[in-house]
Formats: structure tokens, C-alpha cells, sequence
């Protein structure tokens, strides 16, 4: 088993730092906390978001849960509440019911070279998967160095947008039901549905 190098992941952290994960029995409070208190701009809600290909201890996994995303600042803040199934959200609310921090985010260029080193340094890969047509992540136990998981982030460029959307302030408000494959136009209008389309590369424009 390779030594294990504590000082990788803050490395990745600190050069590709996007997001704050946070898991919570319900996210209701945690979110009204975030728009009213923290100032966030936007959220958008994903109901019961099944997500694709995803592992957990290197075995197939099939769970279910809801999310949230939204910016304070430049900040990305994500807000996950278990719903069912076995996974590193439900086992650390177990181990924490009240709830708090579990991921630091990363967005990286290399998936599998990121993803790969970390690995050849000695932290084990706890969960997996992707959504869209080339979105991947993996949650890395880093507990041990940074006292929480880290999320390795690779967005293509449907994700891309649709984050750059919500930093803008839109999706304040917007409730949707996730399927795979589909991404969600986001609305400025608190509490108004957000209806799904499939995401279209925008034309490009002439300098």
C-alpha cells in the first residue's frame, strides 16, 4: 500500500478550491440559512437526484437524494440530504446528525491523472460518478489529513454553464426533479418550476 501523503490533497484543494459540501437530515434550514443569512444569490433544488455510474467502496450503488446548489460569492455551496441507500452521505450522518461539512470541492482538468494520484498516494477513492454527457466526480477519504472527504471535479461544458448561471443569480428559488442526462434552465423567479431541457452547445460568437 503506497505511504500515505497528507500534504497532496490540500495541494489540490488549495489550486482547484470550488465548493463547500455540506450533508444534512433536511436541507430546508441549512438552505433558508444560506439565502437569508449568508446573502447567497441563487439555489437551485434538484429533487430526488439520481445520479449515474456511481460506486461506493468500489461496489455498484444505487441511492437517492436531494441537492442543492448555490454561490455565496465565488463560493460554490452544496447542501445534500440523503433519501435512501447506503452511501458516504448517509454514513457520515450517521456518524454526525446534525449534520455539517463533508467535502471540500476541487475542479480539475485531468480527472484521471487527479484521481490517479491520489490514489498512488494512498487515500482511498469512497465514491464515485457522473451526470450529464461528461461531468465526473469522486469523493477521496481524506479524512485522516484534512479532517473531511474531497470531491474531485471534472464539469463539462453543459455543467460549466450552468454553474456560470447560477453565479450570475439565476435559479434563485427553483425547484426541479433531476433526471440523468438533462440539464435545468434556471429561473429568476423565487418558487417558479424550472422545466428540463437538453442542453444545446451555444453558438459561438465573433470576437
Amino acid at each position: 500500500m503506497p505511504a500515505l501523503n497528507p500534504g497532496l490533497p490540500l495541494d489540490y484543494a488549495a489550486n482547484g478550491m470550488f465548493q463547500l459540501g455540506y450533508v444534512f437530515a433536511d436541507i430546508s434550514g441549512p438552505l433558508d440559512h444560506y439565502v437569508q443569512i449568508m446573502g447567497s444569490s441563487s439555489f437551485v433544488q434538484l429533487k430526488d437526484a439520481r445520479l449515474l455510474d456511481q460506486t461506493y467502496c468500489g461496489c455498484p450503488l444505487e441511492i437517492r437524494q436531494n441537492i442543492a446548489f448555490g454561490f455565496v460569492g465565488s463560493l460554490n455551496v452544496e447542501l445534500i440530504e440523503p433519501l435512501e441507500g447506503v452511501s458516504c452521505y448517509s454514513t457520515f450522518l450517521a456518524a454526525h446528525p446534525n449534520g455539517g461539512l463533508h467535502h471540500f470541492g476541487c475542479k480539475v482538468s485531468d480527472f484521471d491523472r487527479a484521481t490517479g494520484d491520489l490514489e498512488m498516494s494512498g487515500f482511498g477513492m469512497a465514491q464515485a460518478g457522473r451526470f450529464g454527457s461528461g461531468t465526473r466526480f469522486a469523493y477521496f477519504d481524506t479524512r485522516v489529513a484534512l479532517g473531511h472527504y474531497l470531491d474531485v471535479l471534472f464539469f463539462d461544458q453543459a455543467t460549466e454553464t450552468l454553474f456560470n448561471d447560477l453565479k450570475k443569480g439565476r435559479g434563485f428559488g427553483a425547484t426541479v426533479k433531476w433526471r440523468p442526462g438533462v440539464r435545468w434552465r434556471a429561473s429568476r423567479a423565487a418558487g417558479r418550476t424550472v422545466r428540463p431541457f437538453r442542453f444545446r452547445p451555444p453558438p459561438s460568437r465573433a470576437q
